[in-house]
């Protein structure tokens, strides 16, 4: 069998054919030929490619599969026996199709794959196998995360593979817009190397190298770009100081808003002489929003005597500079009920009413006490709610009291006099 086999491959290479048999009238069976030509393929690398060779007429005659490389022609296959020692080459016949089978592609498989019959001269058909491979970005030779300060440059650099060979472009993560080389804001950018000029705060964030050629899939690499810059406050309303009226034994929570990166030290100052609040149960400080760098710092105040009151510093400061915004503290003022200090004519209106004690036509409630209480004077007691007539205006409580506290006086005169004659 290895010797027809020899044999056999001797003719194909060099344009031999076997006869075919005769038919029983001495007649000659007509020559194979190729109902189609082959169709070229396009596979990625790994998976499997087949070719397929149609030939009718093929009666005693092979079909071999060759491989033409740029190191000459391999014989792989002779009817559906594998020559070559490559164990991912095989070969079927489907009816009238020979099919040829390489499995797990690599790049050494693309090229040239010839369906040859032994006639003389020798019929052949080509196929072409091309393996392409997807995309990947090679981690070492790109740009990794990157920190710079607020108006400088930066440069990213995408380093793929791929065939054919990738395209590259650049997009900012969530869809948001950026400007290359002083351009006008744009989504997304073409190119091995992305250069950002004089970036800002608002530049921070994740940026995405897109690897693609058309062989799935597409691969991506996010690079992060930090751009650090002072402390800055972001004030209530545009105001760089707030007031806030307080009550004693009350609690109050102050609230500073800053925006900064890195992050630094927040630090709480009371009165004009700076002194630190070094309680750490009453400061808390929280990050809002990490990728703007926005944080809030709440000092809660407990005010418990004139000391805590006045002025309180809320202190930024990160390697390139510090920021501060102030909050005053000042006591609210309650009214109290007024006393009979604040009307001198109360002491006059108590003794006319029989409350008073031993001052004048006090005693012990004899018969000028009795006289007292009928004498219709007593009327002059200080109205306590009257309201003024429409239209005008009422004389100060001041002046009445003067008035109604001489007319007293003497009134308490004239019921002496009277009362001794």
């Amino acid at each position: 069998m290895k010797i027809r086999v020899l044999l056999l491959l001797l003719g194909l290479l060099a344009g031999g054919h076997v006869r075919p048999c005769a038919s029983a009238d001495g007649a000659v069976d007509s020559l194979p030929r190729f109902l189609s030509p082959i169709e070229n393929v396009t596979v990625s690398v790994g998976r499997d490619a087949r070719l397929s060779c149609v030939v009718e007429n093929l009666d005693n005659y092979k079909v071999a599969w060759i491989y033409k490389g740029t190191g000459g022609r391999t014989v792989l296959t002779v009817a559906t026996q594998v020559i070559t020692k490559n164990p991912r080459i095989s070969a079927a016949q489907e009816a009238q199709a020979w099919v040829l089978t390489v499995t797990k592609l690599t790049r050494k498989d693309q090229g040239v794959y010839m369906c040859q019959v032994n006639t003389k001269p020798v019929r052949k058909q080509l196929g072409f196998i091309r393996v392409v491979v997807p995309p990947t970005i090679d981690d070492l030779t790109s740009s990794k995360d990157e920190t710079t300060e607020e108006g400088g440059n930066v440069s990213f650099t995408c380093a793929a593979r791929g065939d054919p060979q990738p395209v590259i472009r650049w997009i900012r993560e969530g869809g948001l817009k950026f400007t290359v080389n002083s351009m006008s804001a744009v989504e997304e950018h073409l190119g091995r190397k992305l250069t950002l000029h004089a970036v800002q705060r608002n530049s921070s964030g994740a940026y995405l190298c897109i690897a693609s050629n058309g062989v799935p899939p597409s691969v991506s690499k996010r690079i992060m770009l930090s751009v650090n810059f002072p402390p800055q406050m972001v004030l209530d309303g545009g105001r760089e100081a707030t007031e806030l009226g307080v009550v004693m034994e009350s609690e109050v929570q102050l609230r500073c808003r800053f925006m900064v990166r890195p992050f630094g030290k927040v630090s709480w100052y009371l009165g004009p002489r700076g002194r630190r609040l070094a309680d750490p149960g009453s400061i808390h400080t929280t990050v809002d929003e990490p990728d703007s760098g926005l944080w809030t710092s709440v000092l809660t105040v407990r005010v418990r005597r004139a000391q805590d009151l006045g002025q309180y510093r809320c202190v930024v400061s990160n390697s390139l500079g510090m920021e501060e915004t102030v909050f005053y503290l000042h006591g609210e003022t309650t009214t109290s009920p007024l006393s009979s200090e604040d009307f001198p004519g109360r002491e006059y209106n108590d003794i006319l009413r029989g409350e008073g004690g031993s001052g004048v036509g006090g005693g012990g409630g004899g018969a000028t006490d009795d006289k007292q209480r009928k004498n219709p004077l007593r009327y002059f007691d200080l109205p306590t709610s009257a309201a003024p007539p429409t239209g005008r205006s009422s004389p100060p409580l001041a002046t009445l009291e003067v008035l109604y506290s001489e007319l007293l006086v003497c009134t308490l005169a004239l019921v002496f006099v009277l009362g001794t004659s």
